[in-house]
C-alpha cells in the first residue's frame, strides 16, 4: 500500500508510483537503496525515532512484496524462455495453477485482456490458445488425423488439423511474435499417445517431423522457436514419478503449493452487486486465515489421514466462503461465522479430502477423525 498509493496516500510526491514501477523492473542495487530510503520517509520522517533494525526490517518488507506479487511470476517467465520453452506448473488442487498460466501470457504480451489476444485473434505482440486435457483427449484432436463426417445419411472420413497444428503452423509464418500455448490438465490424457513424434520437434525446434497422413507437398510439422508451452496438472491426479520420463525431460517443473496470503486480499473489497463491495471484518479475516492455515496444517501431518503436504488444499477452495457470506449493500464489513464454515466445509472441503482418501473415506476411524476435525474447523473464529 505504501508502494502503491491511492487516493488516501499522505505524501506530496506524484512520482512514487512511477519510481516504484523503474525499480520493479530494473530490480538493482541502485533502485532498492533509493526506493527503500524514499518509502522509509514517508514511514518515519524523524530519524532518532528508528530503531538499528528499522532499514533492515524495511528491506525484508520490499522483498516480500516485490518477489511475492512481481517476482515469482518474472522467475517462472524467465524459465518458460530458456531450454526447451515448455514448463509445467504442478501442485495441490487449487493453487491457482491455471491463473498463474493467464498472467504469464498477459505479461509476455503485455496485454490486460486476453480476449483481445485469443487465438486466432492477435496483438503486435502475439497471441495464445488454451485447451483442456480429458481422458478421450487424442492424437487426432491435437494434432489432426482422419475423422469421421456425417453428411444427412452418407458417412465420410476426411482429414482434419489439430488445434496444435494449426497454432504451429501460422506461428511459424509469424516469427515476430510469441505464440504461447497453455495446456490445462495436462496429465488427465494419455500423453504418449496424443504427443506421438512430437516429442523430437519439441526438443529439436525448428526441425521438421513427419506426422501420419500429413504428407502432401512433403509437408514437415515444426514446432518454432517462438512457440512456448505451458501445462498445468493436479499432483493428486497423477503424481509426477508416474509422468511419461521421455515428455518429463522435455519440460521444466514449477511447484505451486497453497497460498493463503491472498485470501486478505481477496476477501477485501469483493464485489457483490455492480455498485457495491463487501470486506471481510480484519480481525475475523486474520482468524479464518489462520484456520485455513490449520486445516493444511492438519492434513499434513495427521497419521491417521496418512496424507502429506502434496494434499494441502489450495486458496481457491477457501476462496469460496465467499459464497456463502451474507450481501450487504452499503460498502459494509461482513462476518464469516459458524455457519459459513460449515457450508464451506460440507460443500467444497470434505468431498476434496474425501477424494483424497479414496476408499479409505469410509473407515470408522477415518470418519471419526474427520468428525473431529470438522468440529474444530467450524468453531468461532
Amino acid at each position: 500500500k505504501l508502494a502503491k498509493c491511492g487516493d488516501d496516500c499522505k505524501h506530496e510526491d506524484p512520482n512514487i508510483d512511477m519510481d516504484f514501477g523503474i525499480f520493479a523492473d530494473e530490480w538493482n542495487a541502485v533502485g532498492w537503496k533509493t526506493y527503500s530510503n524514499k518509502i522509509a520517509n514517508y514511514i518515519e520522517q524523524d530519524v532518532t525515532k528508528r530503531d538499528d533494525n528499522f532499514m533492515s526490517d524495511l528491506s525484508k518488507l520490499l522483498s516480500i512484496i516485490a518477489i511475492n506479487e512481481d517476482q515469482s511470476i518474472r522467475n517462472t517467465e524467465e524459465l518458460l524462455r530458456t531450454g526447451n520453452q515448455a514448463i509445467i506448473l504442478w501442485g495441490p488442487p487449487g493453487t491457482s495453477k491455471t491463473y498463474t498460466a493467464e498472467m504469464l501470457v498477459k505479461s509476455m504480451l503485455e496485454t490486460e485482456k486476453l480476449e483481445d489476444v485469443k487465438f486466432p485473434e492477435q496483438s503486435d505482440k502475439g497471441c495464445y490458445e488454451l485447451v483442456q486435457f480429458h481422458p478421450n483427449y487424442a492424437y487426432e484432436d491435437f494434432i489432426g488425423g482422419i475423422a469421421p463426417q456425417v453428411t444427412g445419411n452418407t458417412l465420410a472420413y476426411t482429414l482434419k488439423e489439430g488445434v496444435f497444428k494449426i497454432f504451429c503452423d501460422q506461428a511459424k509464418n509469424d516469427t515476430d511474435k510469441k505464440y504461447i500455448f497453455i495446456i490445462d490438465e495436462i496429465n488427465r490424457a494419455d500423453l504418449s499417445s496424443v504427443f506421438g513424434e512430437l516429442l523430437y520437434a519439441l526438443e529439436k525446434r525448428g526441425q521438421g517431423v513427419s506426422i501420419p497422413n500429413f504428407t502432401e507437398n512433403d509437408y514437415k510439422f515444426v514446432i518454432p522457436q517462438n512457440v512456448y508451452l505451458i501445462g498445468t496438472m493436479n499432483n493428486v491426479d497423477k503424481s509426477l514419478v508416474s509422468f511419461d520420463l521421455a515428455l518429463r525431460r522435455r519440460f521444466s517443473f514449477v511447484k505451486m503449493m497453497p497460498d493463503l496470503t491472498v485470501l486478505d486480499t481477496m476477501l477485501t473489497g469483493y464485489p457483490v452487486s455492480k455498485n457495491v463491495t463487501n470486506s471481510v471484518e480484519e480481525e475475523n479475516l486474520v482468524a479464518y486465515i489462520g484456520r485455513c492455515e490449520w486445516l493444511n496444517e492438519r492434513i499434513s501431518t495427521s497419521q491417521t489421514l496418512g496424507l502429506n503436504e502434496n494434499y494441502q488444499i489450495g486458496q481457491a477452495y477457501f476462496m469460496k466462503i465467499k459464497d456463502f457470506l451474507p450481501k450487504i449493500e452499503d460498502k459494509g464489513k461482513v462476518i464469516i461465522t459458524t455457519l459459513e464454515l460449515e457450508k464451506l466445509w460440507e460443500y467444497h472441503l470434505l468431498p476434496l479430502i474425501e477424494e483424497y482418501l479414496g476408499a479409505r473415506a469410509d473407515e470408522t476411524e477415518i470418519k471419526s477423525k474427520l468428525k473431529e476435525i470438522k468440529g474444530a474447523f467450524i468453531q468461532t473464529l
